[in-house]
C-alpha cells in the first residue's frame, strides 16, 4: 500500500507469498538454497512471464519480513 499498488496487486502479492509459504519445508528458516529451489520449482511448472511475476511477490515479501538478500533473481 506504501507504493501505491492496486488492491489487485497486493492480492496477487498475497496469493503469491502464500504460494511460497505453503512449498517451504515446514519449521525451518527460509534460506537461500530454498529461494533458488522455489525458482526452479515455478520454473519448470509455469512460463517465464509468470514465473517472474511470482518471484517478484516472494521478493517484495522477503524485504518485507526482512531478509532482502535472499531474494531470487529475475529470469
Amino acid at each position: 500500500m506504501e507504493e501505491e499498488r492496486s488492491a489487485a496487486t497486493i492480492e496477487k502479492y498475497g496469493r503469491d507469498a502464500l504460494a511460497f509459504l505453503s512449498w517451504l519445508p515446514g519449521g525451518k528458516e527460509i534460506s537461500k538454497e530454498m529461494v533458488v529451489g522455489y525458482k526452479q520449482a515455478i520454473i519448470e511448472k509455469y512460463k517465464t512471464t509468470s514465473a517472474n511475476s511470482m518471484l517478484v511477490s516472494v521478493n517484495h515479501f522477503l524485504d518485507f519480513i526482512g531478509k532482502k538478500g535472499l531474494s531470487g533473481k529475475i529470469i
